[in-house]
């Protein structure tokens, strides 16, 4: 019985969590607002919100951005591959703190780590072709070091 998670505290827990990037977002905020009125930075307030929503991951808040919007070509599309690799980040980051406490929850989690790796992958073959066709990386050495990391 003690074993199992009650609701409440997973919900506080999910608030703090939340209030916590919040806190980081906002402090984010601040340095950008501050770097913007600092001439010798030598990045413009524009380019600093940008950088601040494509990091945080929220695709919503990046499509409507003023920012985002007056991206065209590869700029956009390198934009939109940052907010997905921050939210890809932040599901995984939930999917193994939700495999400790609930695995049915966490695999349903799964679909939605896919569908985002899926968006990634796109937009990196958008940006740079397959790997394999252009011959740059020879797949058995890549899994090779790989496996060095993983053992």
């Amino acid at each position: 019985m003690e074993n199992m998670r009650n609701p409440e505290i997973e919900a506080k827990k999910s608030q703090e969590k939340a209030a916590r990037e919040e806190s980081e977002n906002a402090k984010r905020r601040k340095v950008a607002e501050h770097d913007a009125k600092d001439p010798e930075s030598g990045y413009s307030e524009q380019q600093q919100a940008l950088d601040i929503e494509a990091r945080s991951g929220d695709l919503s808040a990046l499509k409507k951005s003023k920012g985002f919007q007056g991206l065209t070509g590869s700029a956009k599309t390198l934009a939109l591959y940052q907010a997905v690799s921050g939210q890809l980040g932040k599901l995984v980051e939930s999917y193994t703190q939700l495999v400790e406490s609930d695995l049915h929850r966490a695999q349903k989690m799964l679909a939605d780590i896919k569908k985002i790796r899926a968006m990634q992958k796109m937009l990196l073959t958008k940006l740079f072709g397959t790997l394999e066709e252009n011959g740059e990386i020879d797949k058995e050495e890549l899994e090779k070091e790989l496996e060095e990391f993983l053992e």
